[in-house]
């Protein structure tokens, strides 16, 4: 019966930890700390080891940010094992309190977090703001859940509903009355040149943003053996070319709008001229600060939408990726297909596992992508 019992207080002290506390440290050497391991500084440090290089250094730095966020409110040995749905609402509710500035306003930037969101009077962080940080919490989560930290994402589904205020506006059916038109008048038209008037059409038919589409190279224009299904290839691979995320790198379909105006034999033309970092928008020069596509900014916002007197504060190149999202949702194409074909983040865990490079999808984003119609 005596032994039973040791067996029993054994298994129970093995179980629970308590079995290696009285073992002696031995020359220095490291025992294994369940604590740590599990501490949300550590889960935190290891999955932002892996996030660096795999996106730019600006998007490092603010993912950084926001998830020193979560330590500095939890504190930094808090048990990621101990988010539940309570924390979660928890953390959220302390967003939605957080003062705008924090970090640069006399009033609060000597004073801890935990004291900043008890002061009175000053303004707090956007809803926009407040759902960017769950989004990065929702990512830390979902890399603990497939590194088997722990075993639920209790972020999911706490973002705030909202409509933003000074947001990009779409093109209404006006403006793009007025684009296709000037565009359709060929080399007497504004659009009188190759970087113009394809860089124009790319924008309204695939959604991309700026910099993907000006470090295109006319062999980023693939086809696919298996569907004969022409597609772009928006891909960081190349010393000039950065994305945004990692979602960003993916294949979007060619449009057939685009090879019925001739696309695939501009392409071809293209591919045949010589030069150094040659781009599929071939006028392009590449600059440190803006990468590829400066001359776009300038040439869409300032030249097109400024002459055709359809630019404003709400109206500029961005809106083309809004204008594209908004007519493919409206065509109601599922939202996990426009996620994949514009190249925004995944929506939970679930979504993280979709490869946005893989050629067997291409079917069904050609087929959503072809809704999208002006």
């Amino acid at each position: 019966m005596d032994n039973s019992k040791e067996i029993l207080s054994y298994n129970k002290k093995a179980i629970d930890g308590s079995l290696w506390d009285n073992i002696p440290h031995n020359n220095g050497a490291t025992t294994h700390n369940h604590k740590l391991e599990y501490s949300l500084s550590h889960v935190i440090g290891k999955y932002l080891s892996e996030t660096k290089g795999t996106i730019k250094p600006s998007s490092y730095k603010d993912k950084k940010a926001c998830l020193d966020y979560i330590t500095e409110l939890l504190g930094k040995d808090y048990p990621i094992t101990k988010l539940d749905g309570a924390k979660a609402r928890y953390v959220k509710e302390c967003l939605i309190k957080t003062p705008k500035n924090r970090g640069k306003l006399a009033a609060t930037k000597h004073l801890t977090l935990t004291k900043q969101l008890n002061i009175t009077g000053l303004d707090r962080f956007s809803v926009a703001t407040v759902n960017k940080y769950i989004t990065y919490f929702i990512a830390l989560i979902d890399w603990a859940k497939n590194n088997s930290y722990v075993d639920k994402n209790p972020f999911v589904g706490m973002k705030l509903n909202y409509t933003k205020h000074g947001k990009r506006e779409v093109f209404n059916q006006r403006d793009l009355n007025l684009i296709f038109t000037e565009l359709d008048k060929g080399k007497d038209g504004l659009a009188n040149d190759d970087m113009k008037y394809w860089s124009t059409l790319i924008f309204l038919y695939t959604g991309a943003r700026r910099n993907e589409i000006a470090s295109l190279t006319p062999h980023d224009i693939i086809q696919d053996p298996a569907s004969k299904i022409w597609y772009f290839n928006i891909t960081d691979e190349g010393e000039t070319k950065q994305l945004k995320s990692k979602a960003a790198k993916r294949l979007v379909p060619v449009h057939s709008a685009l090879i019925e105006r001739g696309f695939l034999d501009y392409v071809t033309k293209v591919k045949r001229m010589k030069g150094k970092d040659l781009r599929l928008l071939y006028s392009l020069t590449y600059e440190d600060r803006s990468g590829w596509g400066r001359k776009l900014t300038r040439w869409f916002s300032n030249n097109l939408l400024e002459k055709l007197e359809i630019k404003s504060k709400a109206k500029s190149l961005h809106s083309t990726r809004h204008t594209v999202i908004t007519k493919l949702r409206a065509a109601r194409v599922d939202n996990h297909d426009v996620r994949v074909i514009v190249g925004h983040e995944p929506d939970g865990v679930t979504e993280a596992i979709y490869n946005h490079q893989s050629t067997e999808h291409l079917p069904a984003l050609k087929e959503a992508i072809e809704k999208l119609t002006y």
